[in-house]
């Protein structure tokens, strides 16, 4: 079922077509891209049926990045991550910076770099 999160504190499976259909059109409309998402980070979209799409230019220089994926963001330096915002279980809002490769980090939970 889409929506419903594993232990891990994401949602299980893959994202439906109409949760596809609706990160493309959410994406195209929006204003805020600067560069052309991967399929990783429109899949971590549909799933987490994010909202806020923008562009996260991942330079220590310009935006925050989190020290535990120093090593991940640094081969990306100078690339964009998809940060969107979504809704977790127990109503916790995320910020999630998300990598080309699917891995991403949350902006208001610490920054550990997690697979979403």
């Amino acid at each position: 079922m889409p929506g419903r999160e594993t232990s891990e504190g994401r949602p299980s499976g893959r994202p439906s077509v109409s949760q596809v259909l609706r990160a493309v059109f959410t994406l195209v409309h929006d204003r805020r891209l600067r560069h052309v998402p991967r399929v990783a980070q429109v899949a971590a979209l549909a799933r987490w049926d994010g909202w806020e799409p923008c562009s996260y230019l991942l330079d220590a220089a310009v935006n925050w990045l989190p020290k535990a994926a120093e090593q991940e963001v640094a081969a990306q330096r100078g690339r964009y991550g998809l940060c969107f915002t979504c809704a977790r279980a127990g109503g916790r809002c995320s910020e999630f910076v998300v990598l080309d490769c699917g891995r991403a980090f949350d902006l208001r939970g610490g920054g550990q770099l997690e697979r979403v």
